[in-house]
């Protein structure tokens, strides 16, 4: 099956580098800039990167055609996973048990946590639907990107998971920020006047798709040219 290997860190590079880009333009046309919230942008932002490497490997993307992979029936691939952890209940095959219902199930849960807890220090009034929308968001990019990729695919049993694991990020956040010091920089981080957010967020985002379409275009192009044996 011909194929080829997305250059998945290159648009990694260039998108955080853009973002940083972005990040210093507001900041110098503004004249204002709030460290803290900058920072909890830019774990944010390093987050994403991770996850994003951790849910597309290996990059594989088919020349020859779309051939898509997918499951939208709510809970049939968390019952086949349960049905063959438990099964591996021996001795023996105890470490498949605790590979398949710890790290593929509560793995999908807990690995979007950071996403719910994060986010909601950027919201000038944080609720958990907001920081909901913004997992769920970003969980269905993750999952509709799978679907060019050979060995993933798109699951709604994974927007599921990742959907509860926001708001369990979201809880340790209400919870944290009952202690005054850490309110303090909740309120600190939610803080923005500088205006025109979404503009400069919808610019950056139509930047990164470009980036990741020119680099996809150029060795697709290659690839079609290479002779598979």
């Amino acid at each position: 099956m011909p194929y080829f290997i997305y250059d998945y860190k290159t648009f990694l590079i260039g998108a955080l580098a853009l973002l940083f880009v972005f990040r210093a333009l507001r900041a110098a046309i503004y004249k204002e800039i709030n460290i803290p919230r900058e920072l909890v942008i830019i774990a944010l932002a390093l987050f994403v990167a991770f996850l994003s490497t951790q849910t597309f490997e290996n990059y594989a993307i088919r020349i020859d055609g779309f051939a898509p992979r997918y499951n939208l029936t709510l809970f049939k691939t968390i019952r086949k996973l349960l049905e063959k952890g438990l099964g591996y209940s021996g001795s023996e095959t105890y470490h498949l048990h605790i590979s398949i219902i710890y790290i593929n199930l509560l793995g999908n849960l807990l690995i979007f946590a950071p996403i719910g807890f994060l986010s909601a220090f950027l919201f000038k009034q944080p609720r958990w639907h907001k920081s909901l929308l913004a997992g769920l968001a970003l969980s269905f990019t993750i999952e509709i990107v799978q679907l060019f990729l050979i060995l993933r695919s798109f699951d709604v049993d994974d927007l599921l998971l990742n959907s509860l694991g926001t708001l369990i990020g979201f809880l340790f956040f209400a919870l944290i920020t009952l202690i005054p010091p850490i309110k303090r920089l909740a309120d600190k981080t939610s803080s923005s006047d500088r205006p025109h957010g979404v503009v400069w967020a919808a610019v950056y985002i139509a930047m990164t798709i470009a980036w990741a379409l020119a680099i996809f275009l150029h060795q697709h192009r290659i690839a079609i040219n290479t002779p598979w044996g």
